[in-house]
């Protein structure tokens, strides 16, 4: 996943699936394909610790445009930020 497609991300792009108990993020990647990117318990409990973290409200509370992972500033990151990392 690219640090563009990372800060796109949206609450909506964040799916369950109930055949195999886990998360998914399911989002349009570079040349407008679809993609998906299991996630295992570990990864959805450091995206909530995050967001805890940070103030910002559960995942299941979030409306579906918000972005998945926040700044302290309560944005979106930015790739260029990424970046520097």
């Amino acid at each position: 996943m690219s640090n563009e497609e990372f800060t796109r991300l949206r609450i909506k792009d964040l799916h369950y699936d109930s055949i195999t108990s886990m998360y998914f993020l399911e989002f349009l990647g570079k040349g407008n394909k679809r993609r998906q990117i299991p996630l295992k318990e570990k990864g959805m409990n450091s995206i909530r610790m995050f967001r805890s973290a940070r103030g910002i409200e559960d995942i299941d509370a979030a409306q579906g445009v918000d972005p998945l992972l926040k700044t302290h500033t309560v944005r979106a990151y930015s790739p260029a930020y990424l970046s520097q990392y």
